[in-house]
C-alpha cells in the first residue's frame, strides 16, 4: 500500500524538517500542521541562505504552497505535538 501524503505529514509531525523556499532560503524547524491551503506551520525554525554560513532564528513560521519549493524530512525528535481536543464554545 502507498504512503499517501497526508499520511506521510502526520507521521512527521512534531519532527525537523527542512523547507526550501522559491526565493533561495531554506528553513529548519519543527512541523507543527498544516491546513487545506496547504499551509505549513513550523515552531523552533532557523533560516539560512545557500552559500551563507550564518543562520537566523526566526521562531514561528507559516510557508504558503506558492512559496514552497521542496520539503525534506531532517530527523526524529522527542517532541510531542499537542492534541487539541474539539469543544464546543456556548
Amino acid at each position: 500500500r502507498m504512503t499517501t501524503g497526508k499520511e506521510r505529514l502526520e507521521e512527521w509531525m512534531g519532527e525537523i524538517m527542512e523547507l526550501e523556499l522559491k526565493d533561495g532560503r531554506f528553513v529548519t524547524g519543527h512541523l507543527m500542521c498544516t491546513d487545506n491551503t496547504p499551509n505549513i506551520v513550523m515552531s523552533q525554525c532557523m533560516e539560512r541562505w545557500p552559500n551563507d554560513p550564518g543562520n537566523r532564528f526566526v521562531g514561528l513560521v507559516m510557508v504558503a504552497p506558492h512559496n514552497l519549493k521542496g520539503i525534506k524530512h531532517v530527523k526524529r525528535t522527542p517532541i510531542e505535538c499537542p492534541r487539541v481536543e474539539r469543544t464546543t464554545v456556548i
